[in-house]
Protein backbone atom coordinates (compact mmCIF):
# COMPACT_ATOMS: atom_id res chain seq x y z
CA UNK A 1 0.00 0.00 0.00
CA UNK A 2 1.19 3.51 -0.72
CA UNK A 3 3.27 4.94 2.21
CA UNK A 4 0.91 8.09 1.90
CA UNK A 5 -2.56 5.94 2.68
CA UNK A 6 -0.78 4.42 5.44
CA UNK A 7 0.47 7.80 7.14
CA UNK A 8 -2.77 9.16 6.58
CA UNK A 9 -4.68 6.20 8.13
CA UNK A 10 -2.25 6.56 11.11
CA UNK A 11 -3.18 10.18 11.44
CA UNK A 12 -6.96 9.34 11.88
CA UNK A 13 -6.09 6.97 14.58
CA UNK A 14 -3.91 9.53 16.30
CA UNK A 15 -7.31 11.27 17.05
CA UNK A 16 -8.07 8.49 19.25
CA UNK A 17 -8.04 8.92 23.32
CA UNK A 18 -6.65 6.42 24.51
CA UNK A 19 -9.26 4.87 25.91
CA UNK A 20 -10.75 3.53 22.88
CA UNK A 21 -7.16 3.40 21.41
CA UNK A 22 -6.51 0.40 23.73
CA UNK A 23 -9.22 -1.30 22.66
CA UNK A 24 -8.01 -2.00 19.24
CA UNK A 25 -3.98 -3.32 20.17
CA UNK A 26 -4.70 -6.66 18.86
CA UNK A 27 -5.90 -5.05 15.31
CA UNK A 28 -3.13 -2.91 15.28
CA UNK A 29 -0.14 -5.09 15.61
CA UNK A 30 -1.47 -7.30 12.80
CA UNK A 31 -0.99 -3.94 10.69
CA UNK A 32 2.36 -3.83 11.79
CA UNK A 33 2.94 -7.34 9.94
CA UNK A 34 2.75 -5.39 6.90
CA UNK A 35 4.65 -2.10 7.23
CA UNK A 36 7.46 -2.64 4.78
CA UNK A 37 10.06 -0.93 6.99
CA UNK A 38 10.68 -0.97 11.05
CA UNK A 39 10.77 2.69 11.44
CA UNK A 40 7.27 2.94 9.84
CA UNK A 41 4.85 5.22 10.99
CA UNK A 42 2.40 2.93 12.73
CA UNK A 43 5.42 1.61 15.08
CA UNK A 44 6.76 5.10 15.76
CA UNK A 45 3.04 6.38 16.92
CA UNK A 46 2.45 3.27 19.25
CA UNK A 47 5.63 3.47 20.95
CA UNK A 48 4.79 7.75 21.55
CA UNK A 49 1.77 6.46 22.74
CA UNK A 50 3.08 2.87 25.02
CA UNK A 51 5.93 6.26 26.79
CA UNK A 52 2.94 8.82 27.01
CA UNK A 53 0.69 6.01 28.81
CA UNK A 54 2.33 3.13 29.96
CA UNK A 55 -0.81 1.79 31.84
CA UNK A 56 -3.52 2.11 29.89
CA UNK A 57 -1.18 1.63 26.39
CA UNK A 58 2.02 0.31 27.35
CA UNK A 59 0.85 -2.73 29.42
CA UNK A 60 -1.22 -4.06 26.88
CA UNK A 61 0.40 -3.58 24.15
CA UNK A 62 3.29 -5.42 25.72
CA UNK A 63 1.16 -8.92 25.83
CA UNK A 64 -0.14 -8.53 22.81
CA UNK A 65 3.10 -8.50 21.32
CA UNK A 66 4.51 -10.98 23.35
CA UNK A 67 1.34 -13.84 22.69
CA UNK A 68 2.75 -13.43 19.15
CA UNK A 69 6.82 -13.16 20.06
CA UNK A 70 7.41 -17.12 19.24
CA UNK A 71 6.83 -16.50 15.59
CA UNK A 72 10.24 -16.40 13.94
CA UNK A 73 8.57 -14.19 11.48
CA UNK A 74 7.52 -11.04 13.06
CA UNK A 75 9.25 -11.56 16.61
CA UNK A 76 12.31 -8.79 15.59
CA UNK A 77 10.07 -6.19 14.89
CA UNK A 78 7.76 -7.32 17.83
CA UNK A 79 10.89 -7.09 20.18
CA UNK A 80 11.90 -3.26 18.95
CA UNK A 81 8.81 -2.51 20.73
CA UNK A 82 8.65 -4.62 23.52
CA UNK A 83 12.12 -3.15 24.80
CA UNK A 84 10.08 0.15 25.55
CA UNK A 85 8.00 -1.17 27.99
CA UNK A 86 7.64 -4.12 30.58
CA UNK A 87 4.68 -4.81 32.34
CA UNK A 88 3.71 -7.32 35.37
CA UNK A 89 0.14 -8.53 36.36
CA UNK A 90 -2.86 -8.75 34.53
CA UNK A 91 -3.81 -5.02 34.99
CA UNK A 92 -1.29 -2.69 35.64
CA UNK A 93 -2.47 -0.88 38.15
CA UNK A 94 -2.52 -3.50 40.56
CA UNK A 95 0.62 -4.92 42.65
CA UNK A 96 1.18 -8.37 44.15
CA UNK A 97 3.97 -9.39 46.70
CA UNK A 98 3.51 -13.43 46.63
CA UNK A 99 1.53 -16.25 45.84
CA UNK A 100 -0.94 -17.45 48.20
CA UNK A 101 -0.12 -21.18 47.44
CA UNK A 102 -2.75 -22.49 50.17
CA UNK A 103 -5.62 -21.09 48.16
CA UNK A 104 -4.94 -21.58 45.21
CA UNK A 105 -6.45 -24.60 43.16
CA UNK A 106 -7.30 -26.25 40.13
CA UNK A 107 -10.38 -25.64 38.19
CA UNK A 108 -12.75 -28.12 37.42
CA UNK A 109 -12.80 -27.55 33.83
CA UNK A 110 -10.84 -29.89 30.67
CA UNK A 111 -8.08 -27.76 30.23
CA UNK A 112 -7.70 -27.48 34.36
CA UNK A 113 -6.89 -23.81 34.65
CA UNK A 114 -4.91 -22.05 37.96
CA UNK A 115 -7.38 -20.87 40.48
CA UNK A 116 -4.35 -17.89 41.75
CA UNK A 117 -4.45 -15.91 44.75
CA UNK A 118 -1.86 -12.89 45.48
CA UNK A 119 -1.15 -11.03 48.54
CA UNK A 120 -1.50 -7.54 47.75
CA UNK A 121 0.96 -5.31 48.18
CA UNK A 122 -1.69 -2.72 49.66
CA UNK A 123 -2.04 -4.35 53.46
CA UNK A 124 -5.63 -3.06 53.03
CA UNK A 125 -7.19 -4.09 50.01
CA UNK A 126 -8.29 -7.68 48.94
CA UNK A 127 -6.27 -10.87 47.70
CA UNK A 128 -5.32 -10.09 43.86
CA UNK A 129 -7.53 -13.65 42.63
CA UNK A 130 -6.48 -14.26 38.46
CA UNK A 131 -6.93 -17.93 36.32
CA UNK A 132 -4.14 -19.03 34.78
CA UNK A 133 -4.82 -21.02 31.34
CA UNK A 134 -2.39 -23.12 29.05
CA UNK A 135 -3.88 -24.45 25.77
CA UNK A 136 -6.28 -21.97 24.92
CA UNK A 137 -6.33 -18.86 22.74
CA UNK A 138 -7.08 -16.30 25.02
CA UNK A 139 -6.60 -13.87 21.96
CA UNK A 140 -10.13 -15.33 20.61
CA UNK A 141 -11.35 -14.22 24.36
CA UNK A 142 -10.13 -10.82 23.52
CA UNK A 143 -11.90 -10.44 20.41
CA UNK A 144 -15.35 -11.13 22.11
CA UNK A 145 -14.91 -8.92 24.57
CA UNK A 146 -14.36 -6.55 22.16
CA UNK A 147 -17.94 -6.79 20.82
CA UNK A 148 -19.33 -6.70 24.66
CA UNK A 149 -17.57 -3.39 25.07
CA UNK A 150 -18.76 -1.98 21.60
CA UNK A 151 -22.75 -3.05 23.24
CA UNK A 152 -21.44 -1.19 26.26
CA UNK A 153 -20.29 2.04 23.96
CA UNK A 154 -24.29 2.56 22.88
CA UNK A 155 -25.14 3.04 26.34
CA UNK A 156 -27.72 0.00 26.10
CA UNK A 157 -28.34 -1.53 29.73
CA UNK A 158 -27.44 -5.13 29.64
CA UNK A 159 -26.02 -4.98 32.83
CA UNK A 160 -22.79 -7.12 31.23
CA UNK A 161 -19.71 -7.51 33.57
CA UNK A 162 -16.56 -8.00 30.86
CA UNK A 163 -13.54 -9.28 32.33
CA UNK A 164 -9.90 -8.41 31.79
CA UNK A 165 -7.78 -10.66 29.56
CA UNK A 166 -4.51 -10.99 28.76
CA UNK A 167 -2.72 -13.42 26.55
CA UNK A 168 1.07 -13.56 27.37
CA UNK A 169 2.29 -15.67 24.60
CA UNK A 170 2.69 -20.00 24.86
CA UNK A 171 4.60 -22.37 26.68
CA UNK A 172 6.90 -25.13 25.85
CA UNK A 173 4.38 -27.20 23.70
CA UNK A 174 3.72 -23.74 21.98
CA UNK A 175 0.22 -23.50 23.24
CA UNK A 176 -1.35 -20.33 24.11
CA UNK A 177 -1.44 -19.57 27.39
CA UNK A 178 -2.40 -15.97 29.93
CA UNK A 179 -4.64 -15.03 32.22
CA UNK A 180 -8.08 -14.11 33.04
CA UNK A 181 -9.70 -11.64 35.63
CA UNK A 182 -12.12 -13.35 37.75
CA UNK A 183 -15.34 -11.97 38.32
CA UNK A 184 -16.66 -12.50 42.12
CA UNK A 185 -18.51 -13.53 43.91
CA UNK A 186 -19.69 -15.91 41.04
CA UNK A 187 -20.45 -19.44 40.37
CA UNK A 188 -20.31 -22.05 37.38
CA UNK A 189 -23.42 -23.42 35.88
CA UNK A 190 -21.93 -26.85 36.63
CA UNK A 191 -21.84 -26.31 40.02
CA UNK A 192 -25.84 -25.14 40.53
CA UNK A 193 -26.44 -28.35 38.47
CA UNK A 194 -24.51 -30.59 40.55
CA UNK A 195 -27.04 -29.27 43.42
CA UNK A 196 -29.83 -28.80 42.07
CA UNK A 197 -29.80 -31.25 38.67
CA UNK A 198 -28.76 -30.90 35.40
CA UNK A 199 -32.35 -31.61 33.67
CA UNK A 200 -34.06 -29.46 36.43
CA UNK A 201 -35.10 -26.54 34.96
CA UNK A 202 -35.33 -24.54 38.48
CA UNK A 203 -31.66 -25.12 38.97
CA UNK A 204 -30.59 -21.49 38.28
CA UNK A 205 -34.13 -20.10 39.59
CA UNK A 206 -32.80 -21.96 43.47
CA UNK A 207 -29.79 -21.12 43.27
CA UNK A 208 -30.15 -17.21 42.84
CA UNK A 209 -33.63 -17.26 45.26
CA UNK A 210 -31.14 -18.73 47.65
CA UNK A 211 -28.66 -15.97 47.96
CA UNK A 212 -31.38 -13.16 47.46
CA UNK A 213 -33.98 -13.77 50.31
CA UNK A 214 -35.10 -10.26 49.88
CA UNK A 215 -37.73 -9.29 48.04
CA UNK A 216 -36.04 -6.08 46.40
CA UNK A 217 -32.77 -8.29 46.20
CA UNK A 218 -34.80 -10.77 44.42
CA UNK A 219 -36.31 -7.98 41.96
CA UNK A 220 -32.99 -6.53 41.10
CA UNK A 221 -31.07 -10.28 40.15
CA UNK A 222 -33.83 -11.38 37.94
CA UNK A 223 -33.63 -7.91 35.83
CA UNK A 224 -29.56 -8.41 36.42
CA UNK A 225 -29.84 -11.87 34.71
CA UNK A 226 -32.21 -11.16 32.31
CA UNK A 227 -30.56 -7.69 30.78
CA UNK A 228 -27.34 -9.76 31.22
CA UNK A 229 -28.58 -12.95 29.50
CA UNK A 230 -29.60 -11.33 26.40
CA UNK A 231 -26.16 -9.27 26.10
CA UNK A 232 -24.46 -12.60 25.72
CA UNK A 233 -26.85 -15.04 23.93
CA UNK A 234 -26.57 -12.22 20.93
CA UNK A 235 -22.64 -11.35 21.51
CA UNK A 236 -21.59 -15.45 21.46
CA UNK A 237 -24.65 -16.12 19.33
CA UNK A 238 -23.67 -14.18 16.54
CA UNK A 239 -19.95 -15.22 17.05
CA UNK A 240 -20.58 -18.61 17.00
CA UNK A 241 -19.19 -19.20 20.10
CA UNK A 242 -18.76 -23.01 21.08
CA UNK A 243 -18.07 -25.21 24.05
CA UNK A 244 -21.01 -23.86 25.96
CA UNK A 245 -21.13 -26.01 28.34
CA UNK A 246 -21.80 -25.44 32.27
CA UNK A 247 -18.07 -25.25 33.09
CA UNK A 248 -17.84 -22.26 30.94
CA UNK A 249 -21.70 -20.36 31.85
CA UNK A 250 -21.32 -18.73 35.50
CA UNK A 251 -24.15 -16.26 37.64
CA UNK A 252 -23.21 -13.94 39.92
CA UNK A 253 -24.64 -14.10 43.72
CA UNK A 254 -26.53 -10.96 42.12
CA UNK A 255 -28.03 -12.45 38.93
CA UNK A 256 -25.25 -11.29 36.70
CA UNK A 257 -24.80 -14.11 33.75
CA UNK A 258 -21.74 -14.60 32.12
CA UNK A 259 -19.33 -16.78 29.97
CA UNK A 260 -15.52 -17.50 29.81
CA UNK A 261 -13.57 -19.54 27.70
CA UNK A 262 -14.49 -18.11 24.34
CA UNK A 263 -12.01 -20.63 22.07
CA UNK A 264 -14.09 -21.54 19.69
CA UNK A 265 -16.40 -20.00 17.08
CA UNK A 266 -19.01 -20.83 14.67
CA UNK A 267 -21.72 -22.85 16.02
CA UNK A 268 -25.32 -22.49 17.07
CA UNK A 269 -26.92 -19.50 19.64
CA UNK A 270 -27.22 -21.64 23.81
CA UNK A 271 -30.40 -20.57 25.37
CA UNK A 272 -31.52 -23.52 27.60
CA UNK A 273 -34.65 -24.28 29.40
CA UNK A 274 -33.42 -23.05 33.08
CA UNK A 275 -32.45 -19.65 31.70
CA UNK A 276 -35.84 -19.23 30.42
CA UNK A 277 -37.34 -20.92 33.47
CA UNK A 278 -35.77 -18.15 35.68
CA UNK A 279 -36.72 -15.30 33.62
CA UNK A 280 -39.87 -16.44 33.08
CA UNK A 281 -40.28 -16.67 37.12
CA UNK A 282 -40.53 -12.56 37.30
CA UNK A 283 -42.50 -12.26 33.62
CA UNK A 284 -39.80 -11.01 32.26
CA UNK A 285 -39.65 -13.00 28.93
CA UNK A 286 -40.80 -10.12 26.77
CA UNK A 287 -38.42 -7.73 28.60
CA UNK A 288 -35.72 -10.46 27.35
CA UNK A 289 -36.44 -10.39 23.89
CA UNK A 290 -36.50 -6.71 23.86
CA UNK A 291 -32.85 -6.98 24.99
CA UNK A 292 -31.85 -9.39 22.54
CA UNK A 293 -33.60 -7.35 19.65
CA UNK A 294 -31.37 -3.87 20.84
CA UNK A 295 -28.63 -5.66 21.38
CA UNK A 296 -28.50 -7.55 18.06
CA UNK A 297 -29.67 -4.22 16.33
CA UNK A 298 -26.62 -2.19 17.60
CA UNK A 299 -24.22 -5.02 16.18
CA UNK A 300 -25.96 -4.71 13.16
CA UNK A 301 -25.11 -1.13 13.06
CA UNK A 302 -21.91 -1.38 14.16
CA UNK A 303 -21.43 -4.41 11.16
CA UNK A 304 -18.61 -2.28 9.24
CA UNK A 305 -16.56 -1.95 12.26
CA UNK A 306 -16.97 -5.36 13.64
CA UNK A 307 -16.20 -6.74 9.79
CA UNK A 308 -13.25 -4.63 9.76
CA UNK A 309 -12.16 -5.77 12.94
CA UNK A 310 -12.24 -9.71 12.08
CA UNK A 311 -10.66 -9.10 8.66
CA UNK A 312 -7.11 -7.48 10.55
CA UNK A 313 -7.46 -10.02 12.84
CA UNK A 314 -6.89 -13.29 10.46
CA UNK A 315 -3.31 -12.44 10.50
CA UNK A 316 -3.47 -13.62 14.13
CA UNK A 317 -3.99 -17.23 12.50
CA UNK A 318 -6.12 -18.13 15.51
CA UNK A 319 -7.33 -21.96 15.15
CA UNK A 320 -11.39 -20.95 14.64
CA UNK A 321 -10.35 -17.46 12.62
CA UNK A 322 -7.66 -17.80 9.71
CA UNK A 323 -8.60 -16.85 6.86
CA UNK A 324 -11.49 -14.56 5.35
CA UNK A 325 -14.39 -16.85 4.29
CA UNK A 326 -14.64 -17.90 8.44
CA UNK A 327 -16.21 -14.22 8.94
CA UNK A 328 -19.07 -15.40 6.14
CA UNK A 329 -20.34 -17.09 8.96
CA UNK A 330 -20.63 -13.85 11.09
CA UNK A 331 -22.24 -12.01 8.31
CA UNK A 332 -24.89 -14.45 7.86
CA UNK A 333 -25.70 -13.81 11.28
CA UNK A 334 -25.58 -10.27 11.31
CA UNK A 335 -29.04 -10.85 8.67
CA UNK A 336 -27.69 -7.67 6.76
CA UNK A 337 -29.94 -8.07 4.02
CA UNK A 338 -33.03 -7.96 6.38
CA UNK A 339 -34.76 -4.91 7.23
CA UNK A 340 -35.09 -3.96 11.18
CA UNK A 341 -38.38 -5.78 11.68
CA UNK A 342 -37.04 -8.96 10.02
CA UNK A 343 -33.62 -8.88 12.10
CA UNK A 344 -36.01 -8.60 15.08
CA UNK A 345 -38.05 -11.74 13.59
CA UNK A 346 -34.62 -13.56 13.23
CA UNK A 347 -32.79 -13.21 15.97
CA UNK A 348 -35.89 -14.39 18.20
CA UNK A 349 -35.85 -17.31 15.96
CA UNK A 350 -32.57 -18.27 17.01
CA UNK A 351 -32.58 -17.51 20.30
CA UNK A 352 -36.48 -20.03 19.81
CA UNK A 353 -34.55 -22.57 18.46
CA UNK A 354 -31.61 -22.67 21.18
CA UNK A 355 -34.57 -23.21 23.73
CA UNK A 356 -35.67 -26.31 21.79
CA UNK A 357 -32.15 -28.26 21.67
CA UNK A 358 -32.90 -30.55 24.37
CA UNK A 359 -29.78 -32.42 22.87
CA UNK A 360 -27.54 -29.71 24.89
CA UNK A 361 -28.93 -30.89 28.29
CA UNK A 362 -27.07 -34.65 27.66
CA UNK A 363 -24.47 -33.17 26.09
CA UNK A 364 -24.04 -30.71 29.27
CA UNK A 365 -24.18 -34.13 31.33
CA UNK A 366 -21.74 -36.05 29.05
CA UNK A 367 -19.48 -33.37 29.56
CA UNK A 368 -19.61 -32.96 33.45
CA UNK A 369 -18.66 -36.28 33.61
CA UNK A 370 -16.06 -36.16 31.17
CA UNK A 371 -14.71 -33.32 32.78
CA UNK A 372 -14.93 -35.07 36.56
CA UNK A 373 -12.97 -37.84 34.92
CA UNK A 374 -10.08 -35.49 32.83
CA UNK A 375 -9.21 -33.79 36.20
CA UNK A 376 -9.08 -36.83 38.41
CA UNK A 377 -6.51 -38.00 35.69
CA UNK A 378 -4.66 -34.80 35.18
CA UNK A 379 -4.22 -34.14 38.28
CA UNK A 380 -3.13 -38.24 39.23
CA UNK A 381 -0.58 -37.86 35.62
CA UNK A 382 -2.22 -40.42 34.47
CA UNK A 383 -3.12 -40.96 30.99
CA UNK A 384 -6.78 -40.30 29.82
CA UNK A 385 -8.80 -43.10 28.88
CA UNK A 386 -11.96 -41.56 26.88
CA UNK A 387 -13.89 -45.11 26.29
CA UNK A 388 -16.64 -45.45 28.28
CA UNK A 389 -17.73 -48.46 26.68
CA UNK A 390 -20.79 -50.36 28.13
CA UNK A 391 -20.97 -48.14 31.09
CA UNK A 392 -24.27 -47.37 32.68
CA UNK A 393 -24.79 -44.20 34.42
CA UNK A 394 -27.95 -42.67 36.48
CA UNK A 395 -29.07 -39.31 36.38
CA UNK A 396 -30.49 -38.73 39.86
CA UNK A 397 -30.60 -35.21 40.95
CA UNK A 398 -33.66 -34.06 38.43
CA UNK A 399 -34.46 -37.27 36.67
CA UNK A 400 -34.58 -40.13 39.65
CA UNK A 401 -35.62 -42.63 36.71
CA UNK A 402 -34.06 -42.40 33.84
CA UNK A 403 -31.39 -44.67 32.86
CA UNK A 404 -28.71 -43.93 30.21
CA UNK A 405 -27.03 -46.87 28.66
CA UNK A 406 -23.87 -45.51 26.92
CA UNK A 407 -22.49 -47.77 24.56
CA UNK A 408 -20.01 -45.54 23.17
CA UNK A 409 -18.53 -42.69 23.94
CA UNK A 410 -15.00 -41.86 22.14
CA UNK A 411 -13.66 -38.30 20.89
CA UNK A 412 -14.32 -36.83 17.13
CA UNK A 413 -11.76 -38.00 14.75
CA UNK A 414 -11.39 -34.09 13.66
CA UNK A 415 -11.11 -32.93 17.02
CA UNK A 416 -10.48 -35.80 19.81
CA UNK A 417 -9.20 -32.61 22.24
CA UNK A 418 -12.84 -31.21 21.95
CA UNK A 419 -15.48 -33.08 20.52
CA UNK A 420 -17.23 -36.40 20.93
CA UNK A 421 -20.20 -38.74 19.47
CA UNK A 422 -22.46 -40.95 21.84
CA UNK A 423 -24.89 -43.50 21.60
CA UNK A 424 -27.32 -43.48 23.79
CA UNK A 425 -30.31 -45.68 24.57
Amino acid sequence: MDTYVRDKAVSWIADMYDSDLSKYLLQLIQCLKYENHYNSRLQAFLIKRVLRNPYQIGHYLFWALKSEFHGLKHCERFGVIMEEYHPNTIKPTLECEKIIVDRCRFMDSAKVPLWLELKNSDPFAKAITVLFKSGDDLRQDMLTIQILEIMLQHKIDLHLKPYRVLSTGVNANNESVGMLEIVLPSVTVKDINKTYGTFAKESIDMYIVKHNPGTDDLIKARENFTCSCAGYCVATGVLGIGDRHPSNVLVTDRGHFFYINFGHFLVPLLFNPAMKYYIDQASKYDNFLDCVAEAFLVLRQESRLLLVLFTLTVPASMLELMHEKDIDYFKNMLLLDSDRDGATEGIHAFVAAGRRDVRRLFDHWFHQQDVEIIVKKKQQNDKINYNWAKKQNTLEASVKYLQLNVFDFTPSLLAPHNHYFSIVR
